[in-house]
């Protein structure tokens, strides 16, 4: 797994723009659900090296749409473990081997960087001011702040906007909790509309 996402920084790297969760899957499920049409803009809670980030840019530019982009850039930040009792930090630590993320994450995103609006800082504290139709949580994998940052979304989202996570049903147990917490006490606001076992990602729709 390790030197999988080390090829993929690398790739990152060398101008071959590529992302770990596959976020073309995310464009196509907007695309079907005329995410574009809804007012507001996009969201990503967690970019760590900006492949998805470029991604989502390019696609909302199309829409004149922005992309609101949120990270502690510390990668020591996330000690959440997982089901072998690795801690994210130390893999991080381990795949960006000394190079600096936030570094990466500017000259990946550098052609469409007039639509990123970079929120740098704990996801408990940033401010998002505009509507969104879209937000990606994937930040610190642990019970309060899979919570805390799908309130913060939720809250500017509007009616039939998308919000997706990442390693849901996978190898961090604090993550699939939360949501499963999310999905009973928001149950007359939001609707499953996509799960993806292979990608371990799972997108709600607020319909209230």
């Amino acid at each position: 797994m390790i030197n999988k996402i080390k090829k993929i920084v690398r790739i990152i790297l060398n101008k071959n723009i590529i992302d770990f969760v596959g976020y073309e899957y995310f464009i196509d499920l907007m695309k079907k659900n005329n995410i574009s049409k809804l007012e507001g803009n996009f969201c990503e809670i967690g970019v760590f090296c900006g492949g998805g980030t470029y991604k989502l840019a390019k696609f909302s530019k199309k829409f004149n749409k922005k992309v609101y982009a949120c990270d502690i850039f510390n990668y020591d930040f996330d000690k959440s473990k997982n089901n072998t009792n690795k801690a994210m930090n130390k893999l991080y630590q381990h795949i960006l081997n000394g190079k600096n993320q936030e570094l990466i994450f500017k000259k990946t995103i550098y052609p469409f960087k007039e639509n990123v609006i970079i929120k740098k800082g704990d996801s408990k504290n940033i401010k998002i001011s505009d509507k969104l139709c879209f937000s990606f949580i994937d930040g610190y994998h642990s019970y309060d702040y899979v919570i805390s940052d799908f309130k913060k979304v939720f809250n500017k989202t509007v009616i039939g906007g998308l919000i997706g996570f990442h390693d849901y049903g996978f190898d961090l147990p604090e993550v699939t909790k939360g949501i499963n917490k999310i999905i009973g006490e928001y149950k007359d606001k939001i609707e499953i509309i996509d799960l993806n076992s292979k990608k371990h990602t799972l997108f709600l729709r607020r319909i209230k």
